[in-house]
């Protein structure tokens, strides 16, 4: 997927890695390649955050739509890589719902926490 890096592929789920230097190319682009997953056969779209500084109201608005359509289509989108203070933060979006544990990852030089 251009712009964003396939971290894992199974026949039903993709794993993505989501950092500032994506967001950097704008939230566009970012957009158009989440979207280009969701049309995609996998039913689950992990999106990795831990190289991720700050999640913005725009990049968070953009996952939001994401999930929307996801679940229109029968799937799920899970962050992956949040710290357990970015999960509170993102509680009242629902996007931090189901997300995988952070544990593992380097925590140092992330605004995640």
């Amino acid at each position: 997927m251009d712009g964003l890096q396939v971290l894992e592929r199974r026949a039903d789920e993709v794993v993505v890695a989501l950092d500032d230097a994506h967001l950097l190319q704008g939230l566009v682009d970012l957009q158009w390649n989440l979207e280009g997953l969701v049309e995609s056969e996998v039913t689950t779209l992990v999106v990795d955050v831990s190289g991720v500084r700050r999640l913005s109201a725009p990049v968070v608005g953009a996952l939001l739509r994401t999930r929307r359509h996801r679940e229109v289509l029968g799937g799920q989108l899970r962050l992956r890589g949040l710290s357990p203070a970015g999960e509170a933060a993102l509680y009242g979006t629902g996007l931090a719902a189901g997300c995988d544990s952070a544990e593992g990852l380097p925590r140092q030089g992330s605004a995640r926490d």
